[in-house]
């Protein structure tokens, strides 16, 4: 049992690696061998010296009474912890029989779809499920969307007032009003930035619609600038989703180191201790047009951001952070106050490492031994 279980142990202890989607992998895994007719135990006739102990397959049928008894709680505890049986018998010898389902959440199921090592792979999820996995992306990646162009107004407005207050046109007064209006008249503009893919599928009305002359004379309302950003996140999604569901890495190039395994790669075995970097910079490179939207992006910084970590040691640091905060002075603190200072003091040291290499003058920030050019 514990030879089973070890990979579900060792995503608990990893701190390292991006492996944020892949809980729900390393549970159907554990699950799937639970299951099994044969179980590999240890070969004792043959263990000599060798540290690692030689294993064989054995029918479950052929175990003691005590074996058996062993296979069925360990599966019985997995089904109650993970996949929501709530009696004390396996799915299988309930009357009527049910068919276990393991529970996978929407963070994790974008997560999974964002991870080229398990988007789409039939073994972890049926057709439909992705299928739902897909519709819950674009949700996300729409809220994503938003979020980024409503930080890039704020931000182009507060450069536009800088420059206009340091170099302010004769005769005009410069306010926010007016500053969005030319924010406005810019967006209206073909768009080459974060929105490649919004040029490439608008229809010739479409884009007669956005520069019809009537319409700019009306300086649109915030819930005009919503509704326009969630039209555009829903197009530009589609293509992209297209394109992502497209990208299969080679992974003998990006990862020269797997082709003495075979080409039979386990996405246990041989993908989850995997370095992302080298895969991170070959999305990349095919992603030079911009054909994945934001979805490269929402690979580090979203929901389903595969950063995310399963560890143990991670949790317990996050809960003593939180038994700092909360002493004797501050128990009646909202609840999420408690969760917004509590990211606060888990990222401090972050934090600081980013200002301590903010550029004065512009803002920017530059971190040694990174691609700072994005």
């Amino acid at each position: 049992m514990l030879n089973i279980s070890r990979a579900l142990t060792t995503i608990a202890q990893y701190e390292s690696k991006y492996n944020a989607a892949y809980g729900p992998v390393v549970k159907l895994m554990v699950y799937k061998n639970l299951t099994a007719s044969k179980i590999k135990v240890v070969d004792c006739a043959n263990w000599k010296i060798a540290p690692r102990a030689p294993r064989i397959e054995l029918p479950i049928t052929e175990m003691s009474e005590l074996g058996k008894k062993c296979v069925k709680r360990a599966t019985l505890e997995f089904e109650r912890r993970f996949m929501g049986n709530t009696e004390e018998v396996q799915f299988k010898l309930q009357l009527p029989a049910k068919e276990g389902e393991l529970v996978i959440n929407d963070r994790q199921k974008v997560a999974m779809l964002l991870d080229p090592r398990i988007k789409r792979n039939t073994q972890v999820m049926t057709r439909d499920g992705w299928t739902d996995a897909g519709e819950i992306l674009g949700r996300e990646y729409i809220k994503f969307y938003c979020q980024c162009k409503d930080y890039d107004r704020k931000e182009k407005q507060e450069l536009l007032m800088l420059r206009a207050e340091s170099a302010p046109t004769a005769g005009a007064e410069v306010t926010p009003a007016v500053v969005n209006a030319t924010i406005t008249q810019e967006r209206r503009a073909p768009d080459t930035g974060g929105s490649v893919l919004l040029n490439d599928v608008l229809s010739d009305s479409d884009e007669e619609r956005m520069n019809d002359d009537e319409d700019m004379d009306a300086a649109p309302s915030d819930e005009d600038i919503l509704a326009k950003d969630i039209e555009d996140a829903s197009i530009e999604f589609r293509s992209a989703f297209k394109q992502w569901k497209r990208y299969a890495p080679d992974w003998l190039k990006i990862y020269p180191s797997l082709n003495d395994r075979g080409i039979n790669l386990s996405i246990i075995d041989d993908f989850m201790a995997l370095d992302l970097k080298p895969m991170i910079d070959d999305i990349k490179k095919e992603n030079k047009a911009g054909k994945f939207g934001y979805l490269p992006l929402m690979m580090g910084c979203s929901v389903g951001q595969l950063g995310a970590l399963n560890a143990e040691s991670f949790a317990e640091r996050v809960n003593s952070a939180a038994k700092l905060l909360i002493d004797d002075k501050n128990t009646a603190l909202a609840d999420n106050l408690i969760d917004q200072l509590v990211v606060l003091r888990m990222n401090r040291s972050f934090m600081e490492f980013m200002r301590s290499h903010k550029h004065a003058r512009d803002g920017s920030t530059i971190v040694p031994g990174l691609d700072n050019s994005n």
